[in-house]
């Protein structure tokens, strides 16, 4: 039959017979590993005609390749959906292949949730079926995924004993001898035995390659660029494979690789102390892994899984052929199985610890500032969230030390996202484009915030103070865009100005301003974000608990006149407290980032 029938019109769905929905559905299941996409379609088709005839088998055969192709596409509890509609009308049908082909889905979907004990004994049992009906190439693919779940599990030694089963049995298919050569390289792997790793996975590489098995080609890259970033990470062939496999993985859909890769390419820049674009890799990784492991999807899979385990066990008999457990003792089983939706907020709140790393990167070491900066100093740095908008910068240029305290715009990850952006475009200003003057670096800046961010319609940008510090005459000139840095001097607050523009997209789009500082020794200088001055508190619980009032800049000022003539380790000492105990239980509003430093 011509295929392209399938896709006529719906008053011409009865000249599909059924004959032509089996075959259809035959092509889509063997086809599932070289073009998922064309798979998808297919069995999309094949099912709307089976329900036209209401054929079962049809329904069944359809509902198995779908399930796949979800579990592929990352969308894992529509996938059991499918899968287990697939495996009762199986059953119904006494058709054990179906039955245990769909059992390698659900196995898979247990993998998802990290239950390798219920997928061991998915695997088994599928086995055993294939052992029943002498589906020998099944078998070899059951051997294949036993292996998996025992590396999973960290039983390496048995893990290995299966994959070797898979390559010395004469029925494995090309598909199975790449997995078991892939997974071979990933006990290598484990093992820090990179160049057997890489020698295993480029066999599998090679056959995948030549079936057109998409979704291992994918998978193989990945992992062949883990190990060359072991032995190289400036390879460019790590580039090279993860840019292969990122073309592939987002031409067919599949969403799980998609947020590996872009967390692998986020590893490997921040090795190369590549810190803008690691952040950049990471915020798309980000992203990508919130769609996939949402709320929604986790509570979905958990309410299906239930009526699955129940399902199980009061077929028992029949499903497991080994032993028969009570339903009461499964479902005890499931009462104590981990909370998903915790599980899914430790994976996001790991993945921002691991963006502080990257931030934390991106800021002067304080080792740095001790060898460049001329003065004594204390920093004050106390982020809302595990990343901050605010940031404190410094650099050396010839004799001309830059610091600079800014606060960017948002705070938590965009805020985050935004201050490494910020100290991109500082650093490019002065040490690539060698712009001299704050105020000409600011306008800098401004004019690449703008290019960047202006077709979003956005006006993210930052606050902030740039100093320009000559190490050989002291002198000091600056710019500051809303953060007025503030002086004491005797006991006196001296008035310093600031423009009432912020760097980025305003109302203003003026040249900012450079300004002379006159110095004496004994000056005290703050250089402050305003996160201190909003934060909401009071002097006592009563005033917190009607939600308090802003700590505001008057009293910030006042707070540094009295402390001024303090050693500067009480001077922070004394700051953090003062803020800690305005606070009090209240939540903090905003990231915090004073500098403050001694003339002498």
């Amino acid at each position: 039959m011509n295929q392209t029938l399938i896709y006529q019109s719906e008053k011409q769905d009865k000249s599909i017979s059924l004959e032509d929905i089996d075959l259809l559905n035959e092509q889509a299941w063997n086809e599932r590993r070289s073009d998922l996409k064309t798979t998808w379609k297919t069995a999309n088709d094949t099912e709307r005609f089976s329900i036209i005839y209401n054929y079962q088998k049809g329904i069944a055969e359809s509902s198995r390749t779908l399930g796949y192709c979800l579990w592929r596409f990352g969308d894992y509890s529509k996938s059991l959906e499918k899968s287990m509609a697939a495996l009762e009308l199986f059953r119904s049908l006494k058709d054990k292949k179906g039955e245990a082909d769909t059992l390698n889905s659900v196995g898979a979907l247990y993998m998802y949730q990290g239950d390798n004990a219920n997928r061991l004994k998915c695997n088994e049992l599928c086995l055993k079926i294939r052992q029943e009906i002498k589906d020998l190439e099944g078998v070899a693919g059951s051997e294949n995924n036993i292996g998996e779940t025992y590396f999973e599990m960290g039983n390496f030694s048995e893990a290995m004993n299966w994959f070797n089963k898979c390559l010395i049995n004469p029925r494995s298919t090309p598909q199975v001898l790449a997995w078991a050569h892939h997974n071979i390289g990933k006990i290598h792997q484990k093992n820090n035995e990179h160049e057997l790793a890489l020698n295993s996975l480029n066999q599998s590489l090679h056959i995948s390659q030549s079936v057109n098995y998409e979704v291992l080609t994918i998978a193989t890259h990945i992992n062949m660029a883990e190990s060359i970033t072991e032995l190289n990470f400036n390879s460019t062939e790590i580039d090279a494979h993860l840019n292969t496999a990122l073309t592939l993985a987002t031409e067919i859909g599949i969403n799980e690789e998609i947020h590996r890769i872009y967390f692998a390419l986020s590893q490997i820049e921040e090795q190369r102390n590549n810190i803008s674009k690691s952040f950049e890799w990471f915020k798309k990784y980000h992203t990508a892994y919130e769609n996939l492991f949402n709320e929604n999807s986790n509570q979905k899979i958990n309410n299906i899984q239930t009526q699955y385990e129940i399902e199980r066990a009061r077929q028992e008999t029949e499903f497991e052929r080994t032993k028969r457990l009570e339903l009461k003792e499964f479902v005890e089983k499931i009462s104590q199985q981990k909370n998903e939706i915790s599980e899914k907020n430790r994976e996001i709140t790991d993945s921002i610890k691991y963006a502080s790393r990257i931030q934390y990167a991106a800021l002067t070491t304080n080792e740095y500032i001790k060898h460049n900066f001329p003065f004594e100093y204390f920093i004050l740095y106390k982020p809302k969230d595990i990343v901050s908008g605010d940031f404190y910068w410094l650099t050396r240029k010839d004799e001309h030390i830059y610091l600079a305290i800014c606060d960017s715009t948002g705070h938590g990850v965009p805020g985050a996202f935004m201050s490494l952006l910020n100290i991109s475009f500082l650093n490019e200003a002065i040490n690539e484009k060698n712009i001299t003057e704050p105020n000409l670096i600011f306008n800098y800046v401004r004019q690449r915030l703008i290019e960047n961010l202006a077709q979003e319609e956005q006006q993210d940008g930052m606050d902030g103070t740039l100093l320009k510090i000559n190490s050989s005459t002291g002198q000091i000139t600056y710019s500051a865009a809303y953060n007025e840095p503030i002086m004491v001097r005797d006991n006196k607050i001296i008035p310093l100005p600031a423009d009432k523009m912020p760097i980025g997209k305003g109302l203003k789009q003026e040249s900012f301003t450079n300004y002379q500082l006159t110095i004496q020794k004994g000056d005290r200088i703050y250089l402050l974000t305003d996160g201190f001055a909003d934060q909401f508190g009071g002097h006592n619980e009563l005033e917190r608990k009607k939600g308090g009032k802003k700590f505001k800049y008057k009293k910030i000022r006042q707070l540094l006149t009295e402390i001024s003539n303090e050693h500067l380790d009480k001077q922070l000492h004394v700051l953090n407290n003062s803020f800690e105990n305005w606070r009090g239980d209240l939540e903090q509003v905003d990231d915090v980032t004073c500098f403050g430093f001694k003339i002498y």
